[in-house]
């Protein structure tokens, strides 16, 4: 089953492809890895070192609900005070990969300078009304959207040459 591209929601249909994986909680780092989709093959490793508090965390089948998780939680309104502010931003895509990421101005970041440039972590869904977007690392506010920056992310070096626009509604 394919699920079509949503740029709401750009990883629901790699959600799904994790959801058909079958692996015992015996397989090994190297076993799991090499069996996930390549979007997911740095996010396992990470997930292990940043987001396991237990052995028994350290399944797949407790990446595959963490993943899950990213693609449905919705934020609180806590997530949403204290999440960094991306302005000026629009949702791009690499034709190697098979993630999205949003790139734009970011405020209020813990380790970015107020204003810098950036281009995100994998996103995974953005919110009604564009006002929010989960990435694999936080939440962002979102406030302008400016289909004309990739262009000039392009220009001063900040994203690819190779990174095109998604067209979202």
């Amino acid at each position: 089953m394919h699920t079509p591209f949503d740029p709401h929601r750009p990883m629901r249909s790699w959600v799904a492809t994790l959801d058909q994986l079958s692996l015992s909680d015996e397989a090994g780092d190297a076993e799991v890895t090499a069996t996930l989709p390549p979007v997911f093959r740095r996010m396992y490793p990470e997930f292990r070192r940043h987001h396991v508090v237990s052995p028994e965390g350290q399944s797949f089948d407790s990446f595959r609900g963490y993943i899950r998780g990213l693609d449905a939680t919705l934020p609180t309104m806590d997530d949403l005070e204290t999440a960094p502010e991306l302005c000026r931003w629009s949702l791009v895509r690499r034709p190697a990969s098979a993630y999205c990421q949003l790139t734009g101005y970011v405020t209020g970041h813990p380790q970015l300078d107020w204003g810098s440039p950036v281009v995100t972590s994998t996103v995974f869904r953005i919110g009604p009304g564009l006002q929010w977007a989960r990435t694999w690392s936080r939440f962002y506010r979102l406030t302008e959207y400016d289909p004309t920056i990739l262009e000039r992310m392009h220009a001063t070096g900040v994203i690819s040459r190779d990174a095109q626009m998604v067209q979202i509604d």
